[in-house]
């Protein structure tokens, strides 16, 4: 059963309604084949209120189902006018546990008494199969209620509220249909709860990296994984309808794993936008050529076409239990391997652990760089399904590859169902021509939980290992200025120990608060390693061997009187590890504090005390402009066209700033920023950048103004180039003036050596 999810839109036409159903050719032909199974109507909110979170009262609930029947009876007419017959789903609200609802002709009740709040349920849906039973449709049929919260909390009484809500809607011979989101509680339990269909939404399309999240297409994968021997099916999602390169192949590999792991033959439910993608495509020239292929791709597999899979399977088989190396010719494009596996179990002794290297070498066999990436964390579907990821440096120039994946120990757990695949759509890459760490003026980090020695000089000595933390455990007060913290953010802090050392644990302190927002950190892990990771590493062809460690929680006492809690998270590194530089990782979902962080040698002393370290802040969603990430000045990408996922950005009403920090200090001869002057978006090139460049000793000192050009190596593109002076620096800095209105967006920035 393939459902379509079509939002209310009031400025949607009859041959809009009719493309819904049947689809357009190239021309802008309608089809003759119904693309769906059925269809479900649906809107976010009514009277202002979100159908899914809010208080509803009667008025509320009459609203929708009157904007609900409008619609099906346009459906309808689209339907009778092709000659098609219709399998139609209507919303089901949340009702709310927390209010007074006066039931019309019957009195008002109190819906934190469940049996009240049952009779609101089944007054809703009276009224609604009522109305389709009066509705004189001729080629629709109701068949199915949808659920529309996407939670099922027991604390507020949610699983008896859709279990009797159920139960009505099946003994009027309808089905009922839930579409929970990816960590939902309760979303492994919908069919106990009494639903006839529950299909997951995995959420690819908007945590990927056009959004500045980590999730890649193994969250397809883990998924096929998590559902496996039931028979929940996966929500098919797309992105802004595919209007980017990026967002029309992640669409793609939805259909393609799909396809591959059986998941077609399940329940599916298609979301292709509240701005719906069929009513956006009324034929090939009325679409960007990425929104076609994305439509050709949906269109397609409804049809039956098989969508072949944008990762290739490299024929490489590792066991895991030694280390092991391939080489493998790369396809053009290719800019990404990946590393899907399965451990034994959910135990700690039941989980590989180890490194995956990958380097790069261009047609005359020159080594272009190697990058690397360390297991770390779960997959947020699947218990035991863990996925490595790796850029090709320099991916424009290279045409070969060797892969070698280094287990943590040996003799370390076996890898499990492990498949190497090579791919072209990931925007991941790691510096190209030096090994630099980003900081810059919109990086996240607020003001009150800021590290600002640290961020502002790219390495540095910041209050993460001055050896002092909070002395009650609480994070307010003066204990607030102990503190670094990040919202919604992916954070990696790289600890520089000054020479290779021998390693035994890991220990960070870190504070939750549920009043206030402030929550545990998420998948906290550890790498030790002798090159920073992410950056480019030595040219030996192989990866260095790398230690992972994952941290658990401790005790986690109360601050007395009040909601708050304090931890040390700790993790074991295996015995023989050692390294000069701990990269510590972290997801901040809300807010994550961090008081200290403890790197302990195998006497036990805290090494990383006094320790130098850098900051790599990615923040998870793509909210408050076009912020440095990490990586994206430094993957190899410099496009002529805007695009704003490839884009660092600066608003120039205020003063703003840009560094790259230098992890070996090097004598560097020049630097480029690429640039973008899209005037049409407010882009421009900057008119009085000046720059700033820190000697070996770490004084800054004044470099000039910053050379602006309009096309440079023979392309359109502009750039901006800094003259660096004769010696070896530690890290180059530029300075944007507030200037007025618009924007300056740099792509990439790159160095090169005297």
């Amino acid at each position: 059963m393939k459902t379509s999810l079509i939002y209310s839109n009031a400025g949607r036409t009859d041959r809009q309604w009719q493309q819904n159903l049947v689809g357009v050719d190239s021309s802008g032909n309608l089809g003759t084949y119904q693309l769906f199974d059925s269809y479900v109507l649906l809107q976010s909110s009514i009277n202002g209120k979100d159908l899914a979170y809010s208080e509803l009262n009667a008025s509320d609930l009459t609203a929708l189902l009157d904007q609900q029947f409008a619609d099906a009876t346009k459906l309808d007419r689209a339907a009778r006018s092709l000659g098609q017959r219709v399998q139609l789903g209507l919303s089901m609200p949340w009702i709310s546990n927390q209010m007074w609802f006066d039931i019309p002709g019957y009195g008002s009740v109190n819906t934190a008494n469940p049996a009240d709040r049952d009779k609101v349920s089944d007054w809703y849906l009276g009224k609604l199969i009522d109305r389709a039973r009066n509705a004189g449709w001729t080629n629709t049929s109701l068949s199915a209620i949808y659920y529309q919260r996407e939670d099922i909390i027991g604390a507020r009484g949610d699983p008896g509220l859709v279990t009797h809500m159920n139960q009505t809607i099946k003994a009027q011979g309808l089905t009922s249909v839930w579409i929970p989101y990816y960590d939902s509680p309760n979303r492994l339990n919908g069919e106990a709860l009494g639903f006839n269909r529950v299909i997951i939404q995995p959420s690819y399309a908007f945590k990927g990296r056009e959004d500045n999240g980590t999730v890649t297409a193994a969250r397809l994968s883990a998924f096929a994984e998590t559902v496996k021997g039931t028979n929940i099916g996966m929500e098919y999602e797309i992105r802004e309808q595919g209007g980017t390169d990026y967002s029309a192949a992640v669409a793609h590999q939805y259909l393609a794993v799909s396809q591959e792991t059986g998941l077609d033959t399940k329940p599916q439910a298609f979301f292709h936008g509240e701005t719906n993608l069929f009513d956006r495509v009324s034929g090939q020239s009325s679409a960007a050529p990425s929104m076609w292929r994305a439509y050709q791709d949906l269109t397609g597999y409804l049809r039956g076409a098989r969508i072949s899979n944008l990762d290739r399977t490299i024929n490489f088989a590792p066991t895991g239990i030694t280390s092991q190396s391939s080489t493998f010719v790369l396809a053009p494009g290719e800019n990404t391997v990946r590393l899907d596996f399965k451990d034994a179990g959910t135990g700690s002794t039941q989980r590989w652990a180890g490194t995956l290297g990958l380097t790069s070498f261009d047609a005359a066999g020159k080594t272009l760089g190697t990058s690397y990436a360390a297991t770390q964390g779960f997959s947020e579907l699947d218990g035991t399904f863990r996925s490595v990821m790796v850029p090709v440096a320099q991916a424009n120039k290279a045409v070969k590859a060797t892969v070698a994946i280094t287990p943590a120990i040996t003799g370390t757990q076996n890898l499990t169902q492990p498949k190497l695949l090579a791919s072209s759509y990931e925007p991941f890459g790691v510096p190209s021509t030096g090994q630099l760490v980003f900081s810059s003026s919109n990086d996240e980090t607020a003001a009150q939980f800021s590290d600002a020695v640290v961020v502002t000089a790219g390495w540095g000595k910041g209050k993460l290992t001055d050896g002092t933390k909070s002395t009650d455990g609480s994070w307010w007060g003066s204990n607030a200025d102990r503190l670094v913290g990040w919202s919604q953010a992916e954070v990696t802090m790289i600890i520089d120990l000054g020479k290779d050392t021998q390693l035994s644990s890991f220990n960070v302190d870190t504070h939750q608060d549920s009043l206030a927002g402030v929550s545990w950190p998420n998948n906290l892990a550890a790498l030790a390693t002798n090159i920073p990771l992410g950056f480019t590493g030595p040219q030996t062809g192989t990866a260095a061997p790398g230690y992972p460690a994952q941290a658990f929680p401790g005790q986690r006492p109360a601050v007395a009187g009040t909601a708050a809690f304090y931890d040390t998270m700790s993790g074991r590194f295996a015995s023989g590890a050692h390294g000069r530089y701990v990269s510590v990782s972290l997801s901040a979902s809300g807010w994550a504090l961090l008081d200290e962080v403890r790197i302990l040698d195998g006497t036990g002393k805290n090494v990383a005390q006094g320790a130098s370290y850098a900051l790599l802040t990615k923040p998870r969603s793509s909210t408050g402009g076009y912020r440095n990430t990490g990586t994206g000045l430094a993957d190899g990408t410099v496009p002529a066209a805007f695009n704003f996922s490839q884009f660092t950005g600066f608003e120039r009403n205020r003063t703003q700033w840009l560094q790259a920090a230098l992890t070996v200090p090097a004598n560097m001869a020049t630097a480029r920023l690429w640039l973008n002057n899209d005037n049409a978006r407010g882009v421009s090139v900057p008119k009085n950048a000046t720059f700033d460049w820190k000697d070996a000793a770490g004084v800054w000192r004044a470099g000039g103004p910053v050379t602006v050009k309009t096309a440079c190596d023979g392309t359109p593109i502009p750039c901006a180039d800094l003259s660096l002076p004769n010696q070896v620096i530690s890290a180059f800095r530029i300075n944007l003036p507030q200037e007025a209105g618009g924007w300056t967006m740099i792509s990439e920035v790159t160095a090169t050596r005297r």
